[in-house]
């Protein structure tokens, strides 16, 4: 045997990588030579994207309404597995409004107002996207460009695509100097028809399945984190979930079910829990309780 050729392993003896512990990840080889695909495929990091790791281009900063219409970016859109993150950003160029001066939104909130959704293609999922500030001071200051930022978690797998639109800008809701709130009139947001995120489950053992929701123990408190189903694609019985709202959909938390109460039932509850109850509100709220109230 040449000097230079390894050694022959003696008989029985297997090759082992080096190994070494990763925080969080449990134990990796730093080869792949010896490693099971599948064992090596479970230790393989979340693909999320965090909006912190991702920088804000700085040429948002100085758009204006008259070169740009508010938009919607996802910075980035790799496919990402089930339960992992996906930062998504509006931006809202400036735009000189009437009476702008007069409207002021509350302490420590956006000045506009929006309403976004990551909505699935095949199932017709509807995520909320809680948009937040970004942390920049040219967010707190009138009539400059705002933008804002959420990190998305998706937990079913399907392709998804933002919906929404811009309710008002510049706080408009919350009139001040005697004037009357501004009528709702939303404004489009440009939304690219190739902006989407692939969701993938690789393993097809997704805990968080629709199919599995029937499984799942009842709910402490009603504000479960979820998303919105439509009742017509539901795989198993719409009376095992709560009545739909008036766009027939119907939410499902991740971790929990919602629990399902006839008037009776639920009178019975508020009795042995809350003899007196006062309800005060609006209609909605009124009409809402109308069978339960004296």
């Amino acid at each position: 045997m040449s000097s230079s050729e390894p050694p022959a392993p003696s008989r029985g003896v297997v090759p082992v990588p080096d190994i070494k512990q990763q925080p969080g990840n449990g134990w990796v080889a730093d080869s792949d030579n010896g490693a099971p695909e599948e064992a090596k495929k479970q230790h393989q990091p979340p693909k999320s994207s965090l909006c912190s790791e991702l920088p804000i281009p700085g040429k948002y900063w100085n758009m204006t309404g008259a070169e740009s219409a508010a938009f919607v970016v996802i910075p980035k859109t790799d496919e990402i597995g089930v339960g992992s993150s996906v930062c998504v950003r509006v931006v809202v160029p400036a735009k000189a409004l009437a009476f702008s001066v007069s409207f002021v939104p509350f302490p420590d909130t956006p000045w506009d107002s929006i309403l976004l959704d990551l909505v699935g293609g095949s199932t017709g999922i509807s995520v909320p996207v809680p948009l937040q500030m970004a942390d920049s001071t040219q967010n707190y200051h009138r009539d400059t460009t705002h933008v804002y930022e959420a990190d998305v978690v998706l937990r079913d797998a399907d392709i998804y695509r933002p919906v929404g639109y811009i309710e008002y800008r510049g706080a408009l809701w919350n009139g001040e100097d005697h004037l009357e709130t501004q009528p709702l009139n939303p404004e489009t947001l440009t939304i690219p028809e190739s902006l989407a995120i692939a969701v993938t489950d690789t393993h097809g053992d997704d805990s968080y399945s629709i199919a599995k929701h029937p499984t799942l123990p009842l709910c402490t408190s009603a504000d479960a984190d979820g998303r919105w189903v439509s009742v017509g694609s539901l795989p198993f019985d719409k009376a095992l979930v709560p009545p739909p709202d008036n766009n027939n959909r119907v939410w499902l938390p991740y971790t929990c079910r919602l629990q399902r109460y006839t008037y009776q039932g639920f009178a019975k509850c508020l009795a042995q829990h809350y003899p007196l109850v006062h309800w005060y509100g609006d209609s909605n709220t009124r009409r809402a309780m109308k069978k339960i109230t004296t």
